[in-house]
């Protein structure tokens, strides 16, 4: 076995940083995402979460989440980002239940 040198291991950033770059190139049908914002609101309600609290939550901006609740599209890191924060704060049990009671996993209520 060969022993590595620092060309070697220069080489590897390098090489990860171009197929980053690559893979990143925009596409029109990889760009964004839209997503039920029924849904979004139903995951934030059983968490306790306002629009501010779920920017925190997410690292985005507010009006990053509001574009998303009013089902707008997003970019796909921001997906990602709302799937960790999501993933990251349980649902709280008793919110779940009032929001089940409350029919908002079928249909948002009138204000």
């Amino acid at each position: 076995m060969r022993a590595r040198g620092v060309d070697d291991y220069l080489a590897i950033p390098v090489a990860c940083h171009e197929r980053l770059q690559a893979s990143a190139a925009p596409s029109p049908e990889r760009k964004v995402i839209r997503l039920k914002a029924r849904e979004l609101v139903n995951q934030a309600a059983i968490r306790g979460w306002d629009q501010r609290r779920m920017a925190r939550a997410c690292g985005v901006s507010e009006a990053t989440i509001s574009r998303a609740l009013s089902g707008h599209a997003i970019r796909r890191v921001t997906l990602l980002r709302l799937v960790r924060a999501l993933e990251d704060a349980p649902p709280i049990p008793q919110l779940q239940k009032l929001v089940e009671d409350a029919g908002w996993d079928n249909e948002r209520p009138d204000a």
